[in-house]
């Protein structure tokens, strides 16, 4: 939110408000959707408020995710594949009796292999329509390959003074990375070669949704193609 006269503004870096709205089947029961969406609710207290959302390679950030929540003995790049192919045929299958926003939205979704959340249309479409000229989307390859032009994009979505473009470049030069994978996560090994183009293949209609809407080719992750 933004105080003009003051000129203060407030930051909220809640990643889940873009998604999050667990356990609304027991608030609404008899519900396909929830009621009400995060967006709509921001919009009722902060109607200035600017959005500011990055996206990954959702095959990407899937896996990274599983070995996060998946840090015992049992994780491995096998593992993963079969716990995406259930999850995969399990969300196909809620998609046959219900709508993308119901199955992207349900609360039996798997927590440790959260598949939904990388179909990024079924949220960002949302926001987009409540926020429509106050939302900014880029992607995380997008800042990892030009992080300078990147943060001046945002700098100025968000209505803050330029930078002082010496002690930026400094910034980015040595600054560490946050939430790396750890050492014990490297261990396990890359995604299974199957896996990734199960997953790419699940993936691309939703990209290319995603990518339309935001009249942007970043998002459709080409995959090498």
């Amino acid at each position: 939110g933004i105080n003009a006269e003051y000129g203060q503004r407030l930051v909220d870096g809640t990643q889940s408000l873009l998604w999050d709205q667990g356990g609304w089947e027991k608030r609404y029961p008899g519900r396909q959707v929830p009621p009400y969406s995060n967006a709509q609710l921001l919009l009722s207290v902060a109607p200035r408020a600017k959005i500011l959302v990055i996206t990954r390679d959702p095959v990407e950030r899937l896996y990274s995710d599983y070995l996060y929540f998946n840090q015992g003995l049992t994780a491995s790049p096998q593992h993963f594949h079969t716990a995406a192919e259930q999850e995969i045929a399990r969300f196909t299958s809620c998609l046959s009796a219900r709508s993308l926003t119901s199955c992207c939205h349900d609360s039996h979704n798997n927590p440790t292999l959260r598949l939904n959340l990388g179909i990024y249309i079924c949220f960002i479409r949302e926001w987009v329509r409540v926020f429509p000229d106050q939302i900014l989307v880029v992607t995380l390859e997008q800042y990892s390959s030009h992080p300078f032009p990147t943060l001046l994009k945002i700098f100025s979505f968000l209505e803050l003074d330029s930078p002082d473009t010496n002690k930026l470049g400094k910034l980015l030069t040595y600054s560490k990375t946050s939430n790396e994978r750890t050492k014990k996560a490297k261990k396990k090994g890359d995604m299974l070669p199957q896996t990734r183009n199960m997953l790419r293949e699940f993936y691309s209609p939703y990209n290319s949704e995603l990518a339309w809407l935001l009249k942007d080719t970043r998002f459709l992750y080409k995959y090498g193609k």
